[in-house]
């Protein structure tokens, strides 16, 4: 009977605890830890989680900052940050017409962004005629009803979360960049390792290319930038200069920069970049910045291809 007993229990207890696991959502693209903790040297990277993936909340900590989920896979478990999972079922709309993202639900609140037709977002709760909801930057906003549909997905697989000293954990996008090759990789997380000889790369001279970063909140910045593949590879003597990547690819010629500030307000500017210096140049200062994109506007050609090369991205709070 005792035994009988103790199976019931241990069966109750096993569909109580497996029927209160709740579902999330991930708000951004980053990745599990097998340890809640940012110290450096203290973790390992399990696995990429992108925006907009379900995820299985497992554990959260009580007086931390951090959760225990597990993919879809139903094997592969580690921690997040809770303030990237949103704890519910997945919910994506698109904008059908241009909107204004708010920062409470009032029409006399701060505007965050201007949305254009076709913005997919993840709605997180609903206020009267009110959504709150989750856009690709990272940010949170509310929107008035009726200007969206039932969407089909959000997910950003350029995006990267990345650490910037002061300034504190920030978002980084490219849109798009080379595969790699040649014993490189030229993702955009390149640009924060503190080593030109690693590069984002982009193709077909990558005139419209870009590089997005997504800060905390408001900002004022300097921005300084080593342009170029900074790198002599003998591999590649044979296309000439020595095998001097920096001569045989592209470099920047000139960028535009567009900002958003922290009254809603897009602004732009152009910023030019001598070819005769592989270290830092000064890429300006910019005031109360959320978020802040690169576009590569005109390039320097390169002895062999015709792929452009960027080596570093600084930027420190002003």
């Amino acid at each position: 009977m005792k035994k009988r007993v103790f199976l019931g229990i241990a069966c109750v207890l096993f569909l109580f605890f497996f029927g209160c696991k709740k579902e999330g959502v991930s708000l951004v693209s980053t990745g599990l830890r097998d340890q809640p903790t940012d110290r450096k040297g203290a973790f390992k990277w399990i696995n990429a989680v992108n925006r907009g993936q379900v995820v299985t909340i497992m554990q959260e900590q009580k007086n931390g900052d951090w959760m225990k989920v597990q993919l879809a896979d139903g094997v592969t478990e580690g921690w997040i940050r809770k303030v990237y999972i949103h704890k519910g079922k997945k919910q994506v709309i698109v904008f059908t017409e241009p909107a204004k993202l708010y920062d409470q639900p009032d029409l006399d609140s701060r505007i965050i962004a201007a949305l254009p037709a076709g913005t997919k977002a993840l709605m997180l709760r609903t206020k009267d005629q009110w959504y709150d909801v989750s856009i690709n930057s990272g940010q949170n906003g509310w929107v008035k009803k009726g200007t969206f549909k039932k969407g089909s997905d959000v997910t950003s697989r350029l995006r990267h979360e990345v650490a910037l000293g002061e300034i504190g954990r920030s978002f980084v996008e490219s849109s798009s960049m080379l595969p790699e090759g040649g014993g490189y990789t030229y993702t955009v997380m390149n640009l924060f390792d503190k080593n030109p000889g690693t590069t984002w790369q982009v193709g077909n001279a990558g005139i419209g290319d870009w590089v997005e970063v997504t800060f905390p909140e408001p900002v004022s910045i300097k921005v300084s930038m080593i342009n170029g593949f900074v790198k002599v590879d003998p591999r590649f003597a044979q296309y000439g200069a020595n095998g001097d990547l920096y001569k045989l690819n592209n470099r920047v010629k000139s960028m535009r920069v567009e900002y958003l500030d922290s009254g809603g307000i897009q602004r732009a500017s152009i910023i030019n970049f001598a070819d005769t210096m592989r270290d830092y140049q000064d890429a300006g200062v910019y005031k109360n910045v959320l978020r802040i994109r690169f576009i590569i506007e005109s390039v320097y050609k390169g002895l062999k291809w015709n792929d452009t090369a960027l080596g570093e991205l600084k930027i420190d709070r002003q």
